[in-house]
């Protein structure tokens, strides 16, 4: 179903009226975009410069780097799952005690 929507406002269609209105409007918003592009232009036109310190290029080269790796490292994976179903695999007690204990530390 299509309505006539020109004839809403109490205008007879095509009576060139509403066009008027429209185009002052279609105007207002040219206006508006012109100064709008002007302001952006301002803006930008201005040369902001950042400089990244040392430490920061080096964080942002090792996130890079760390981006780059698989999550998980297939390879070693298998290796202790072969281990692990030959019960090959050595588990050293104190190296792990500690490890806990230097993380426990650290609290």
């Amino acid at each position: 179903m299509v309505k006539d929507i020109n004839s809403l406002v109490g205008l007879p269609p095509n009576s060139g009226a509403h066009t008027n209105n429209s185009n002052q409007a279609s105007k207002a918003d040219q206006n508006a975009t012109s100064a709008n592009a002007e302001n952006v232009k301002s803006a930008t036109s201005s040369s902001d410069n950042v400089e990244l310190s040392s430490q920061a290029n080096n964080l942002q080269a090792a996130e890079e780097l760390v981006q780059s790796l698989p999550a998980i490292d297939e390879a070693r994976v298998a290796e202790i799952k072969a281990a692990l179903a030959s019960n090959t695999f050595a588990i050293d007690n104190q190296s792990i005690a500690d490890k806990m204990l230097s993380a426990e530390s650290l609290f």
